[in-house]
């Protein structure tokens, strides 16, 4: 009787920790070693006693829930964009907008374009070393 009440406990804890929830059929398998146990239970909800636990929990539907970062613990930046974000899933998303691709390209054109003369002006001291090194 004792090992009854430790496995339920056990399977109990068990499903809050995967997350699974509790539906009609969760109690019948966790109770199917002792469905009397099951028929004497008092399942009660404000007061009422609940003839249907699925309805009683989910009222009929399921619930979606969409699990989002609860706290953020850092400070995510774009510098293409010049945009902070204190979400991870906000800034995931905005890195997959057109509008971020644009600013990214641009900014690498640019980045690009201040190199080229850069290049050249080594290029132009290189050639300039070597003419009086010659001499």
């Amino acid at each position: 009787m004792d090992n009854f009440w430790e496995d339920l406990a056990l399977n109990l804890l068990e499903k809050n920790l995967n997350g699974h929830s509790l539906n009609s059929a969760a109690l019948q398998d966790l109770f199917k070693e002792r469905p009397d146990i099951l028929e004497d239970l008092d399942i009660m909800d404000d007061g009422e006693q609940v003839e249907d636990i699925d309805k009683a929990l989910y009222g009929g539907r399921p619930q979606i829930i969409e699990i989002r970062e609860a706290k953020p613990t850092e400070i995510y930046h774009c510098k293409a964009c010049n945009r902070s974000f204190k979400r991870g899933d906000n800034f995931r998303r905005h890195l997959e907008s057109r509008l971020h691709a644009k600013r990214q390209r641009a900014m690498e054109l640019a980045m690009r374009e201040k190199a080229a003369p850069e290049e050249e002006k080594k290029e132009t001291d290189l050639k300039t070393k070597v003419v009086t090194n010659e001499n």
